[in-house]
């Protein structure tokens, strides 16, 4: 479980801790932990959550802002952040305030498991990994057995119905998390051998940009499921 898991840390120990899991679940056992600790966080002016879909620009404005100013009740704010995906613009922007904040802070930032993070911020938190592993799993191993066009199909459950009740939108947060999975699996293939490596590196130099404000998620797995090899 988490909490006993940040018990066993103790949070004076790292000023921000990635957790990759069920998000849910995980903000249950964070919950816990603070109970624990004996931090109320009932309307507590020093603890602050924030869950959004994607996390961009404007919400690490908004952290940004917070940390900013002088502590009200406790010595140490936290401040948790629970998304399915965050930007890559995110990442590089809150990485300053995580590294420098103006007061004394904890972060705790739930991704669902397979979430693309850059190596600069993982180097710099405390990286756990817990429950729900492999989300994608099945549907990564449909995939790759699959034909094109079967793929598509496959994919359909990355997209959202919009107003219209059509699908007109992608989810990339949960594309982001097959995504990486799906990488996982390529690596294992490369080892066997049953792909060449070159598959492998033109998929990871495309799919590093599926965060990218500007990213079409659309035509990045359009173009996956057009390069890489049906695997019987």
């Amino acid at each position: 479980m988490l909490a006993d898991t940040l018990m066993q840390f103790g949070t004076q120990n790292a000023h921000a801790y990635l957790v990759f899991g069920d998000r849910e679940q995980n903000q249950k056992e964070l919950e816990e932990y603070f109970t624990r600790m004996g931090i109320d966080t009932d309307q507590n002016p020093d603890v602050f959550f924030f869950s959004k879909k994607q996390f961009g620009i404007p919400e690490v404005r908004k952290i940004t802002s917070i940390v900013s100013m002088t502590n009200a009740k406790m010595d140490t704010k936290y401040v948790t952040i629970s998304t399915d995906a965050m930007t890559v613009e995110a990442q590089n922007a809150l990485l300053k305030t995580i590294e420098e904040p103006a007061s004394r802070t904890i972060f705790f930032i739930l991704l669902p498991t397979g979430g693309y993070v850059l190596e600069t911020v993982t180097s710099r938190v405390q990286v756990i990994t817990s429950n729900r592993q492999h989300q994608h799993e099945a549907l990564v191993t449909s995939f790759l057995s699959s034909t094109f066009l079967e793929r598509m199909e496959l994919l359909d459950v990355f997209y959202k119905e919009g107003e219209e009740a059509k699908k007109t939108e992608l989810e990339k947060g949960k594309i982001s998390g097959f995504l990486k999975e799906l990488e996982a699996g390529l690596v294992a293939l490369v080892v066997s051998k049953k792909i060449d490596r070159m598959v492998y590196e033109d998929y990871a130099d495309v799919t590093k940009y599926i965060l990218d404000r500007s990213a079409n998620s659309k035509q990045i797995l359009e173009y996956v499921a057009m390069r890489i090899p049906v695997i019987k």
